[in-house]
C-alpha cells in the first residue's frame, strides 16, 4: 500500500532537505514524496532535481504559478498515487517509524467507509510531545471530537485517504492566496472519522 508524502513549499528549498532525510530514513519503503513548488523564486527546483538524481526515494516534483498553500494542496492530492495522504511542511520532519505505524493503523480501517485515516500524535524534534491526551488510547474519533468534546490542546496529525481528500478540496478563489486547513478538516469531520493512535508520527 502506497503513501503519498505531499510537501507545499514556497521559498523554501534550502529546508527541504531535512525532509528528504527522514525520509531516506523510513522503515516503511513504500511511498512517494511530492512537492509543489508554489511558485518560488529560490532554488528550491535545483535543490529537489538534485535529491532526486540521488535515486534513493520515488520524488514527484511539479512547479505551478504561486496561488496560496491551499491550492497547492489541491495539486497535490489530483495527482498523489498513494491510498493515504501525509501533509508535511516544509520546515517539518518525520520519525523513522512514521510511515510504518501510519501502515499499521491503516490496514486496520482501510475497508471501513466511516474512517476517513488515521491520526497521530506531534512532537518536538527532542521527542516532547505536543499535547495532553487522557482518554483511551486508540479509539475512532473525528477532528471535532478531539477538540471539543474531548479537549484535546495539542497538535495532531492527521492523515487521509486519498479519496477523503479528493471529495473535500481546498476552495479556490480568485487572487485568495490562503484558506484555514481546519476549514477542509471540519467538513470532513461532518461525514468521517479518524482512528486515533498514540504514536508520534511528525516533527
Amino acid at each position: 500500500m502506497m503513501i503519498t508524502v505531499l510537501t507545499p513549499s514556497y521559498n523554501r528549498g534550502i529546508l527541504l532537505k531535512d525532509i528528504y532525510c527522514s525520509l531516506i530514513k523510513q522503515t516503511f519503503k513504500d511511498f512517494e514524496w511530492i512537492v509543489i513548488d508554489d511558485g518560488s523564486s529560490d532554488s528550491t527546483k535545483d535543490i529537489v532535481e538534485s535529491l532526486k538524481e540521488e535515486g534513493k526515494i520515488n520524488i514527484v516534483y511539479v512547479k505551478k504559478k504561486n496561488g496560496g498553500k491551499h491550492t497547492a494542496l489541491n495539486r497535490g492530492v489530483a495527482i498523489a498515487k498513494g491510498e493515504l495522504v501525509l501533509i508535511v511542511d516544509s520546515d517539518d520532519s518525520l520519525p523513522s517509524d512514521s510511515l510504518f505505524n501510519i501502515n499499521q493503523q491503516y490496514l486496520e480501517i482501510k475497508n471501513d467507509s466511516s474512517i476517513g485515516g488515521v491520526c497521530g500524535f506531534m512532537a518536538h524534534h527532542n521527542g516532547t510531545i505536543i499535547g495532553t491526551w487522557t482518554y483511551p488510547l486508540s479509539m475512532d474519533v473525528s477532528s471535532i471530537e478531539i477538540r471539543y468534546k474531548y479537549r484535546f490542546k495539542g497538535d495532531m496529525c492527521e492523515v487521509f485517504k486519498t479519496q477523503v481528500l479528493r471529495e473535500f478540496p481546498f476552495p479556490e478563489i480568485k487572487d485568495e492566496l490562503f484558506c484555514p486547513e481546519d476549514l477542509v478538516l471540519n467538513r470532513i469531520s461532518k461525514k468521517y472519522k479518524l482512528r486515533l493512535f498514540d504514536k508520534v508520527i511528525y516533527y
